[in-house]
């Protein structure tokens, strides 16, 4: 349906639903803001819903918007953080205040969720589904009636990978809403000038011949390196690179 209103030249109206927006520095934020733009050259009109985050402190009282490369930016008023979770109590009501066409949610984000759930309902909803939450297990007991509300409410819920949907507990019971679609790339972002073709040559000439496994992330629990650095001892011929 929105393929053709494009290709028709109607400007279909996206309401994206973020926790920060760059320049909040972060995986999530990175994506959304490749989205977001890629959908304003397609010709959308696109709307996003965040709060203030750490780079803003002296203007986290009060809302924020500004146009970044054609997306509309609105960063809402924020009064710290529990749980990882942005205290905003405007965000909730983004859809009723910011009208669309479509909804497109970023989870894990409470905020997000709730404004998903109180969403009217005949606008359709398009989740991405980045990571299920593993830090704050111990408050899943009360989250999940609200997670479980997100899920029945989303039309599609999108997954970066099939491992997403088939390691997840809480995905399986939506299998038919979900698609697997991988995550893009900005490739200008990586192309090497002649002095960075030489640090590479350099770096490579370090390992002296073996393999080089690199990962680029936060060192928190949940990404994972500690099992990289423990399968090290099984690679033969090979060095990790933490960044």
């Amino acid at each position: 349906m929105f393929d053709s209103r494009l290709a028709e030249g109607s400007r279909v109206k996206i309401l994206e639903l973020g926790k920060f927006y760059p320049p909040e520095r972060g995986g999530i934020e990175t994506l959304l803001r490749l989205w977001a733009e890629g959908f304003a050259r397609q010709g959308a009109t696109v709307e996003c819903v965040v709060a203030h985050g750490p780079k803003s402190p002296g203007a986290r009282g009060r809302t924020l918007t500004e146009t970044i490369n054609g997306v509309r930016v609105h960063r809402l008023p924020s009064f710290g953080e529990v749980f990882s979770t942005s205290v905003s109590p405007a965000y909730p009501y983004a859809a009723w205040r910011w009208r669309c066409d479509l909804v497109h949610a970023h989870f894990p984000n409470p905020l997000a969720d709730l404004a998903v759930v109180l969403a009217p309902r005949k606008i359709p909803v398009v989740l991405s589904w980045h990571s299920d939450i593993v830090r704050q297990k111990a408050v899943m007991r009360v989250y999940l009636p609200l997670q479980r509300a997100l899920l029945r409410r989303a039309d599609r819920i999108v997954v970066a990978t099939p491992y997403h949907l088939e390691f997840s507990p809480w995905l399986p019971e939506f299998r038919h809403k979900v698609e697997v679609i991988p995550f893009g790339l900005e490739l200008e972002r990586f192309r090497l000038s002649g002095s960075g073709m030489s640090k590479v040559a350099e770096l490579r000439a370090q390992a002296q011949g073996r393999a080089i496994l690199l990962n680029v992330g936060r060192l928190v629990g949940y990404k994972g390196q500690r099992f990289a650095i423990e399968a090290l001892r099984e690679v033969a011929g090979a060095e990790l690179w933490l960044v």
